[in-house]
């Protein structure tokens, strides 16, 4: 089960496209919610990035109750880059 707008690249999501993938209209908190699902036995898989799953389990306080397992489809996905404001601050950062 996969977050019904999420995006996950262009490779996984052709994938998607060709299956019939069970698709979860959720809210602003999409992660959280699925990852929970998953956490409880209510699903068995979903995708999900796994910066996203490494930050949920910290939230939750059991860091190894989900295992990530990479999606040779998706190591091609950007990297994301952070950025700083060109103030002192963002300078010190």
């Amino acid at each position: 089960m996969v977050a019904r707008d999420r995006v996950f690249g262009v490779q996984v999501d052709s994938l998607l496209a060709e299956h019939a993938v069970p698709r979860l209209a959720v809210g602003s908190q999409l992660s959280g919610q699925l990852l929970g699902m998953l956490r409880a036995g209510r699903m068995d898989y979903t995708l999900e990035y796994p910066a996203v799953v490494d930050d949920y389990l910290a939230r939750v306080g059991e860091p190894g109750a989900l295992v990530a397992l990479p999606v040779a489809e998706g190591l091609s996905t950007t990297l994301a880059t952070a950025s700083c404001s060109r103030t002192p601050e963002g300078r010190r950062h």
